[in-house]
């Protein structure tokens, strides 16, 4: 599934430079699709799946009007309690080594679901996440 991205008129060359140039290409970086949001939650959402190697369950983004995904961590989940405590913003790229490089990685590039690659950098003290589809 691909990002949300915002609604523009693309008929307009400039607009979309503007997009471009002041919101995603900053110092060099690739250009990033917002994906969703994560929020971490005790409580159980219709729909969630449990991923083992992590021990979380997770109710996905595309389930809910706002691209909201729920996150509920068992309590010995291995995951930096940043990510367990703290909202993330997702954003899909296009070359996630590019999109890492000289980051403060949070997590290591992995593969939660086949053909999904993610990763998470802390930036001013907040998750992001990354996703590249293959």
């Amino acid at each position: 599934a691909e990002g949300h991205r915002f609604q523009l008129d693309w008929s307009d060359d400039n607009q979309v430079e503007i997009v471009r140039n002041n919101l995603f290409e900053k110092k060099g970086a690739r250009l990033l699709i917002y994906h969703h949001v994560g929020i971490p939650t005790n409580t159980s959402h219709e729909g969630e799946y449990y991923l083992e190697d992590f021990k979380m369950h997770v109710t996905p983004f595309d389930t809910n009007p706002y691209g909201v995904e729920w996150l509920r961590f068992d309590p010995d989940s291995p995951l930096p309690e940043l990510v367990k405590t703290v909202p993330h913003v997702a954003f899909q790229v296009d070359d996630l080594a590019s999109a890492l490089e000289e980051k403060e990685v949070l997590i290591q590039p992995n593969s939660p679901s086949e053909g999904v690659t993610v990763a998470f950098i802390v930036d001013n003290g907040a998750p992001i996440e990354f996703i590249e589809y293959s």
